[in-house]
């Protein structure tokens, strides 16, 4: 057994341990010490006359003991977690990170109603940080936090007794108050000692000791709780939702979300994705699906029949459980995610820029053609807070309970944490552990006309590309300058890469003593096919291709560095407009030909623009892409740093107010679709795509960059009245072909 696996078996141990533990502490604290109390607990009869004071102070002792379970339920067992005294301790409570804490918050800008992780990775979810923590309260940390609450708010309740001494009573009551709370399986059971003195008409009376009996069965929602987190731990449930959501949405297009495993050929261009965009995009997902998640069996189960690609996505949708379906017939099961911040990364990827990698396939004869393929495999990180409400209306003394908690998902490159912890998780390699052995020295290879060529396949081995020592081209020297006032730019990094293989940073220009300009000169790693890049703060990175070998000399001479300029955007819109009508004899919907509205401002309180600009290079490797966000949540102006050159730009729009389609809003074969209204919100809903398949690339010329603004104008579809004309959302591209004259960028 290899050190990997005795750790993976010991932290699945240690939570089969506490899960256990609270288990067995659940039926200990239910059946045993609840008769331990009631025999120990002897509570004083009064005198009839001196009733009226005895049911004032239980009356108290019983509305302090429900507000505390009610709160216990609506935090997960805590009744407030930010409240030292009552929890015994001090969380973690980050509303703007809440995949960085212990608790969730309902806001991201206050501690707002926080809800404990019964599951979640402490800190930042990686293939070197996945072992898990329980947040789950024991029940007899519960039973304290009620009795310090009934303690602390008892005084209050209780006040002065005016009310009684209008009736003739004397009542003091002493401030040392003692309180032992029992949670049974069916009630609450609250045990107060407190002197309380009564005095009437000179009779005076003495009791200490109080009981209450609070007939609602918390432990019925804790103890379904703590199964739901078994069930969902186990099985992988909010993992494997996470990665099917990703893989439903996923392709190898702009708009989708990029795919964990697709290989082309031939293309004739390659798809690169914005890391920020897609951030964006997966947190509207689940924005749009988490409500749909649902358990088998409960009283909101609504059961996924069918079958096909769509049906088996929505199944992913439910958890399975082993739970009593008598006990979940009546109880309501929510599942909430509030757009909170998403821990959120993904791998291949440079800076922002999501790139697939490209393969080219050289023969060994001149007679096979030469091709490439294009493997889009992406390895996602995602962590996010999943909250889950189960409720219940009961004719019991709690009416409208909720017990709120929360689960982590956590996906770790494309592995959910479940398989991490047995050892499954994504195997860390090193080039320096890599050997290949070869059966043969030579490899052979049929041509067209069916003879063989053979060759030597090259050995792996670990890479030495940034060892200066292996740094033996000819000499090579380039100068920098800024390409608008000519001035030296010293301190200017320079990057060698070769194709994917390597990069390595590897050296500054300085100053020359004698010609005042600013060079670097040096030797290389020998690269067939290699990129130079002159990178600096404020600059444009300017890449040059470059091949080197021993003994060529280069002098690369004066290469001009863009400065950025800082320019305001501006959004507007127009509005596509469809008359779309039923025709209620053929039962189908018109498709009418599309009209433009004026143009106007975009709704700053409810739309979203993500702006992504993406320059266009003769070195098409790592070209500057930048995004910026404009409208609902921005205050601030929106500037983007520009240089001139020949851009595309994508667009897309966020609205708020998402989108409604009716119930049976149409009829396919006789049936009415869909049997229930459909809400997606928000919902991604307009852009526009400026570049070479719509409009042509967008040129900036430096005179451009000494205007004001740029204005930036984005067209929103139709808004679909069924499920038809919901392919209008997916023809951005189209109409930004149609109307590229109106949505041609503006400089102002």
């Amino acid at each position: 057994m290899n050190k990997k696996d005795k750790k993976a078996q010991i932290t699945l141990f240690v939570i089969l341990a506490l899960i256990i533990i609270i288990v067995i502490g659940v039926i200990y604290f239910a059946f045993m010490r609840g008769e331990v109390i009631e025999e120990e607990f002897k509570e004083e009869a009064v005198p009839e006359e001196f009733k009226p004071v005895e049911t004032y102070v239980i009356n108290c002792i019983h509305q302090k003991g429900v507000e505390a379970i009610k709160k216990l339920g609506e935090h997960g067992g805590y009744i407030d977690p930010a409240d030292t005294y009552l929890s015994g301790g001090m969380f973690k409570i980050y509303p703007s990170s809440p995949t960085r804490s212990e608790f969730v918050s309902f806001s991201t800008e206050e501690v707002l109603s926080p809800v404990p992780y019964y599951v979640h990775v402490p800190g930042r979810a990686s293939s070197r940080n996945y072992e898990i923590d329980l947040e789950i309260p024991t029940i007899k940390e519960m039973e304290e936090q009620v009795s310090r609450y009934i303690k602390r708010e008892l005084p209050m309740c209780e006040g002065d007794f005016s009310k009684l001494e209008e009736r003739g009573f004397d009542v003091s009551a002493s401030q040392e108050i003692e309180v032992i709370t029992n949670i049974m399986s069916d009630d609450i059971r609250i045990y107060v000692t407190q002197k309380i003195e009564m005095t009437k008409e000179n009779v005076k009376t003495t009791k200490s000791k109080f009981t209450s009996n609070i007939r609602f069965p918390f432990m019925k929602y804790y103890d379904l709780a703590i199964n739901l987190t078994k069930a969902a731990l186990f099985s992988q449930f909010t993992d494997t939702f996470t990665e099917k959501l990703i893989d439903y949405h996923a392709g190898v297009d702009f708009s989708l979300l990029p795919p964990k495993g697709t290989v082309t050929n031939h293309d004739p261009y390659i798809i690169t994705w914005s890391k920020e965009k897609v951030k964006m995009d997966l947190q509207g997902l689940l924005l749009s699906y988490v409500p749909s998640l649902q358990i088998n069996n409960s009283k909101n189960y609504q059961p996924i029949t069918g079958s096909g690609i769509d049906v088996n996505f929505l199944k992913t949708s439910v958890l399975n459980t082993s739970i009593n379906p008598e006990l979940l017939r009546n109880i309501e099961i929510d599942f909430l995610y509030l757009d909170q911040p998403i821990d959120f990364n993904i791998n291949p990827s440079k800076g922002d820029l999501i790139v697939p990698s490209t393969h080219l396939n050289t023969p060994p004869h001149d007679m096979i053609p030469v091709s490439y393929d294009t493997t889009y495999r992406f390895f996602y990180d995602v962590s996010w807070p999943l909250i889950i409400v189960i409720s219940q209306e009961t004719p019991l003394e709690i009416r409208d309970f909720k017990y709120v908690f929360a689960l982590e998902s956590n996906l770790i490159e494309n592995k959910g944490i479940l398989e991490w912890l047995i050892g499954l998780g994504t195997v860390p390699y090193s080039y320096s552990d890599l050997e290949l052995i070869f059966d043969s020295a030579e490899v052979e290879l049929p041509d067209p006309s069916g003879d063989t060529t053979s060759y030597t396949p090259r050995p792996y081995s670990h890479s030495l590309f940034c060892k200066e020592e292996a740094w033996v081209s000819g000499n090579i020297k380039v100068k920098a300058e800024d390409k608008e006032t000519g001035q030296p730019l010293e301190n200017a990094n320079l990057i060698f890469s070769c194709g994917e293989y390597d990069d390595c940073w590897v050296g500054r220009t300085q100053i020359d003593a004698d010609s005042g300009a600013a060079i670097w000169e040096g030797s290389l790693p020998l690269c067939q096919g290699g990129i130079l890049s002159i990178q600096k703060n404020g600059y444009a990175t300017l890449p040059i291709l470059l091949s080197t070998d021993e003994e060529a000399l280069e002098n690369l001479g004066t290469k001009k560095l863009s400065a950025f300029k800082e320019i305001k955007i501006d959004v507007k819109k127009y509005n596509i407009i469809k008359d779309f009508v039923f025709d209620t004899v053929e039962k189908t919907w018109n498709d009418p030909a599309p009209s433009i509205d004026s143009i106007q401002p975009i709704d700053k309180d409810n739309e979203i623009v993500m702006l992504t600009f993406t320059k266009q290079e003769a070195i098409s490797f790592l070209p500057y892409t930048t995004m910026v966000l404009f409208g609902k949540g921005v205050d601030e102006e929106v500037m983007v740093n520009l240089v001139p050159g020949s851009y595309s730009i994508s667009a897309s729009v966020i609205d708020d107010n998402g989108i409604h389609i009716p119930a049976y809003c149409t009829e396919i074969q006789g049936e009415k679709l869909p049997d229930k209204a459909l809400d997606m919100k928000p919902a991604k809903f307009g852009g526009a795509e400026i570049g070479e398949a719509t409009t042509g690339f967008f040129d900036i010329k430096a005179s451009d960059l000494e205007k004001d603004v740029l204005e930036i104008r984005v067209i929103k579809p139709p808004y679909p009245p069924c499920i038809e004309q919901l392919q209008e959302l997916s023809k951005i591209e189209e109409y930004s072909l149609l109307y590229k004259t109106e949505i041609w960028p503006v400089f102002r």
